[in-house]
């Protein structure tokens, strides 16, 4: 039953709170109705205090009721923004479709190379660059997030098991870039996420960063998935 309540009343109360001109609307039609209830003289018989004093309370109520449906109209596009999917699918698409041989090619270099050989930038970097691809895809989804383009919950639901597993192993070699240009801003953004999206995870009882072997375990399972992709 009382569900079935709730229900009814989110239903009628979610289309007056969706536009802030309905509240507006409320206002506007409730002080037409006390200048129409004055004109017909309906408080005429009462002290003229007693009219004021009635206005008064009624002015206030409308007032309290309008704070708390534009209150709750703030709270509804907070939630509609923080889980709008739409910049998240196209990634997702680009993530599932267009990058999965960059996703192989980059699954494969840090399976091969342990973190000591990641941070060998100068010495391997033609081997490394195909790390630099799945990089600069996960550092667009960090800036996007820094400017509130995409939430980091939308991010953590449709990226974080890729965006974990690989990052554990790949944080050594964009460190080494950083140190080495000295330019802590290069791939910024990942970091940043990264943390972010963590404290969510954190917050559900997982892990931040992947041990050695789960992320190698990882990264293995993400190659052969990406060849069976591939072949099809």
């Amino acid at each position: 039953m009382c569900d079935s309540i709730r229900t009814k009343w989110s239903s009628w109360i979610r289309p007056i709170i969706s536009k802030p001109e309905h509240t507006l609307s409320l206002l506007q039609w409730s002080a037409i109705l006390l200048v129409a209830f004055k004109g017909l003289h309906l408080f005429s018989w009462m002290p003229s205090w007693v009219v004021a004093m009635i206005v008064f309370i009624i002015v206030v109520c409308l007032f309290a009721l309008n704070m708390t449906l534009i209150q709750a109209h703030a709270k509804l596009e907070y939630k509609r923004r923080i889980h709008d999917p739409t910049l998240a699918l196209h990634y997702q698409s680009l993530f599932d479709q267009q990058y999965l041989k960059k996703r192989l090619h980059a699954a494969e270099v840090l399976l091969k190379h342990n973190p000591e050989e990641l941070q060998e930038i100068e010495k391997k970097e033609s081997e490394l660059y195909p790390i630099d691809d799945l990089l600069d895809f996960f550092e667009d989804l960090g800036f996007y997030a820094e400017g509130d383009q995409i939430s980091q919950v939308v991010v953590h639901n449709h990226f974080y098991y890729w965006f974990q597993g690989y990052w554990s192993k790949a944080h050594f070699y964009a460190e080494a870039w950083q140190q080495k240009d000295k330019d802590p801003a290069r791939w910024e953004h990942i970091q940043k996420l990264f943390d972010l999206t963590s404290q969510i995870e954190a917050s559900k009882g997982g892990v931040k960063l992947l041990t050695l072997e789960k992320a190698n375990e990882f990264l293995e399972s993400e190659i052969e998935e990406m060849k069976e992709k591939l072949k099809s």
